[in-house]
C-alpha cells in the first residue's frame, strides 16, 4: 500500500476525521469544491481524506498550537494535513490527481520509511585504516551516515563505468552487484582499480577487510574497454539502471597534457 499526503488550503478547516471530505458539500463553501472532489472519485473511488496525525487526539494537538503561540509564534497548521491510502500501481496518478483540486494546497507520494541501519563496522578489521568512512578530514563520515535512516544506501542505486572488475574479491562476494556487461571476473587482477573503487563503495559488512562508504547500496557494473564513442552509450545505460536520483561513477579519463617519454622511451 502507498500512502498521498494531503495540504489542503489555508483556512478551509475541514474536520479533523476520516472522511473529511464529506464536509465539502457544505452550503458555505464554493460548490466546486465538491464537484471537483466527485470528479475525482469516478476515477478513483476509494480515496478518502484521513486525518495525518490521527493518533494525536484533537484536544492535544490545539492545545500544542496554543502553546506555541503563547510564545509569540505562529506553528504550522496541523490541522491541514491528511493522507489518502491507495495501492502502489496507482499511487503518482492519485496523487497527479489530488494536487489539481482547487482546495489542495500540496500532494505527494510518500517516501519509504527506512530505518537506521546495523551495520558491525568494527568486526571488519581493517575499518580502523579505511579512511573514507571517517569523519573530515580524512572521509566523509560514512559512520554517522549509517545511523541516519537510508544512510547505508539500502535504496540507493550507483553504476560503476569501468576497464573490469574481480567480483570474488571478499569484500565483493556478498555485495549486491549486477553486471549487464558480461565482464569475466576472473581475468581482472585482484587488486585492480574497478575493484579497488567496487570496494570503497559497496564492501561487505562481512567480519573480512574494510567497508564501503554505502555498503548496503546496488552496485551496476558497465566495463569499458576504452575512452571511445562506447562510453557515452555506457552513460546512457548507466542512467537508465540507476533511475532519477542515481549516481553513475565514470572511470575513465585522457591525459589533456602532452609530456615527453619516460626514461626507458615509453610513450
Amino acid at each position: 500500500m502507498a500512502l498521498i499526503d494531503v495540504r489542503v488550503s489555508d483556512g478551509l478547516a475541514l474536520p479533523y476525521a476520516a472522511g473529511a471530505e464529506a464536509a465539502l458539500s457544505d452550503d458555505r463553501l464554493d460548490p466546486a469544491l465538491t464537484t471537483a472532489w466527485q470528479a475525482l472519485l469516478t476515477t478513483f473511488p476509494d480515496a478518502t481524506l484521513t486525518p495525518l496525525f490521527a493518533q494525536q487526539p484533537v484536544e492535544e494537538l490545539a492545545d500544542i498550537v496554543d502553546a506555541v503561540r503563547l510564545s509569540g509564534a505562529e506553528p504550522p497548521d496541523p490541522f491541514c494535513w491528511f493522507e489518502i491510502t491507495c495501492t502502489d500501481d496507482v499511487a503518482q496518478a492519485l496523487a497527479t490527481a489530488v494536487q489539481a483540486l482547487p482546495f489542495v494546497a500540496d500532494a505527494a507520494v510518500r517516501g519509504r520509511t527506512l530505518l537506521p541501519a546495523t551495520v558491525s563496522y568494527g568486526t571488519n578489521p581493517e575499518t580502523d585504516r579505511t579512511l573514507q568512512i571517517q569523519p573530515a578530514p580524512n572521509g566523509v563520515d560514512a559512520i554517522y551516515a549509517w545511523q541516519v535512516a537510508g544512510g547505508s544506501g539500502a535504496l540507493a542505486e550507483v553504476a560503476d563505468i569501468e576497464g573490469g572488475w574481480n567480483t570474488n574479491h571478499d569484500e565483493l562476494l556478498t555485495a549486491r552487484i549486477k553486471s549487464p556487461s558480461g565482464f569475466k571476473p576472473d581475468l581482472v587482477p585482484g587488486g585492480g582499480h574497478g575493484t579497488s573503487v567496487a570496494g570503497i563503495l559497496v564492501g561487505a559488512d562481512n567480519g573480512v577487510g574494510t567497508i564501503g562508504i554505502v555498503p548496503d547500496a546496488e552496485l551496476t557494473l558497465l566495463v569499458d574497454s576504452g575512452i571511445s564513442a562506447g562510453t557515452a552509450a555506457l552513460i546512457a545505460a548507466g542512467t537508465t539502471a540507476v533511475g532519477r536520483g542515481g549516481v553513475i561513477l565514470v572511470e575513465g579519463a585522457l591525459n589533456f597534457f602532452a609530456r615527453p617519454p619516460l626514461p626507458d622511451g615509453t610513450p
